[in-house]
């Protein structure tokens, strides 16, 4: 069982009724919780927005560079959002 609880005035104090007996004895391993900060990949967001078009059309390089930029970008937007729902949910 997972129970999320506040430490304050030296006690735990659980954010929702626990189903135990009073008196009942239990062991816990306690797990600080992470500030909510946003994680690095979020600020990432966009950053191959501005990807570059091939001056020339037989320019493969340029070309494959920024569809790999362009591929990246969305997927990174992706992982961006899911992240911030993550966030939010949590």
């Amino acid at each position: 069982m997972v129970v999320k609880a506040l430490y304050h005035d030296g006690l735990l104090k659980p954010i929702k009724p626990i189903d135990l007996a009073d008196g009942e004895w239990v062991e816990l391993e306690i797990t600080r919780r992470v500030s909510r900060q946003p994680a690095n990949i979020i600020s990432l967001k966009g950053i191959w927005n501005q990807h570059s078009l091939p001056a020339d059309e037989d320019d493969w390089v340029s070309a494959a560079i920024a569809e790999i930029r362009r591929e990246t970008n969305l997927k990174l937007e992706r992982l961006a959002a899911e992240l911030s729902e993550a966030l939010a949910n949590d």
